[in-house]
């Protein structure tokens, strides 16, 4: 796994400078990628759903550690850090994020690193319906557009970067 984010790394590297060397290890792998999708393709295969299972648990971990930070936040009166390693809304926020950390590269394992960004800009738009629904927080346009061009902004860079990537690399 850590070969694979290395790889990640030096890809973006290779975008921004264009070195010969570095997209020879991005071809390896892309290599690496269609053996990892062969693999899956394997009809006795059961853990097919893992992945998805675990990008969607990220993002719920995700949204559900705003949600108890912003909780916990409203629920001390004093901040001290006694005040804040004895409350419970911020030990789950914490929880969540430790869940994260833990499902977040299963789900990359599986899927590309812009496919699994992208997904996870739902949690700008889940947050910001949870402050609404939760919180009864104002929403303004302001926060809808926000929202939006955040939502946009990966796109046009996951799309960009993935046409750059075609007449680049093309053997």
């Amino acid at each position: 796994m850590k070969e694979i984010a290395d790889n990640v790394q030096l890809l973006f590297i290779c975008i921004y400078w264009r070195l010969p060397f570095f997209s020879m290890i991005y071809k390896r792998y892309i290599r690496e990628q269609a053996t990892l999708k062969s693999t899956d393709s394997n009809p006795t295969n059961s853990s097919k759903w893992l992945p998805m299972f675990c990008l969607n648990l990220s993002l719920l971990c995700q949204v559900l550690s705003a949600g108890f930070g912003k909780q916990a936040a409203i629920s001390m009166p004093v901040y001290t850090p006694l005040s804040v390693l004895s409350n419970h809304f911020y030990f789950f926020s914490m929880l969540c994020l430790g869940v994260q950390a833990v499902v977040w590269p299963i789900a990359l394992r599986r899927y590309t690193l812009s496919f699994a960004y992208f997904y996870m800009c739902g949690s700008y738009v889940a947050t910001l319906l949870m402050s609404y629904y939760l919180f009864h927080e104002h929403i303004t346009p302001y926060n809808v557009a926000g929202s939006a061009l955040i939502v946009a902004g990966v796109l046009i860079m996951v799309n960009g970067a993935a046409s750059r990537l075609q007449g680049f690399f093309h053997e």
